[in-house]
């Protein structure tokens, strides 16, 4: 009796591990695809890359794997511009609210919108954004879309908060100052105004709008032969 219960419980044993060892494999495989899907994704093969962690996301039983592919599915479908793709964002983000990815996904869906000239949509996923958790290049970029995105809403108060974030940027620092500037110059601030068009001056995309503005500006002062020169 003794020895069938030893042997019975010997068998129960070999299952077991016979049972986690083809867990373990099927997770290795899993692993092996998505990583796989990874260098596809950062190769710019979204199309590819979406496939297969689609694969992974139905063959896996780990649920921070499947969270991780479908965030990857919703940007793949936000990076080819594919139908629905902010709303898949939108279903990561309901489905799987603790991920460690949730800040990115705003980001995500906030720049969609971006990209597609939809500011009022753009502005309400940045909003949600965690700007804190940002690297350096990622925190400038948030702050001149988000400052443009209040720009382009009219909300100049919010739009000079964002934009004085980044004056100071090497890619976007330029940009802002002449929004800056511009805002001045529509607020008959021309002071400031000149201030900024002077720190772009240098800009050739910026001439012929900014001389007509400087051009105005010294009308209204009184500098008439100055107006004239730039006009």
């Amino acid at each position: 009796m003794r020895k069938i219960s030893w042997l019975f419980f010997l068998f129960l044993f070999i299952q077991s591990l016979s049972v986690s060892a083809q867990k373990s494999a099927i997770y290795t495989n899993d692993s092996k695809d998505f990583d796989k899907a990874i260098l596809l994704y950062n190769e710019n093969q979204y199309a590819s890359a979406q496939l297969l962690f689609e694969k992974v996301k139905s063959a896996t039983a780990n649920e921070e794997l499947k969270s991780d592919c479908f965030f990857y599915i919703a940007n793949c479908a936000i990076r080819t511009n594919q139908s629905g793709a902010d709303v898949l964002m939108e279903h990561f983000v309901t489905d799987y609210p603790t991920s460690r990815k949730q800040n990115q996904a705003y980001i995500g869906v906030a720049q969609f919108y971006f990209a597609q000239g939809n500011y009022p949509q753009a502005l309400q996923w940045f909003d949600k954004v965690d700007e804190g958790n940002l690297s350096g290049n990622d925190r400038d970029k948030f702050n001149f879309q988000k400052g443009y995105s209040f720009f382009v809403s009219k909300n100049k108060k919010e739009a000079t908060t964002y934009f004085n974030k980044v004056t100071n940027s090497a890619e976007y620092g330029s940009q802002a100052k002449y929004y800056l500037g511009f805002m001045a110059y529509e607020g008959d601030d021309y002071k400031q105004a000149t201030k900024y068009f002077d720190e772009v001056s240098g800009e050739e995309k910026y001439k012929e709008k900014m001389s007509y503005y400087q051009a105005d500006m010294n009308f209204k002062l009184g500098n008439f032969q100055k107006a004239i020169d730039l006009g």
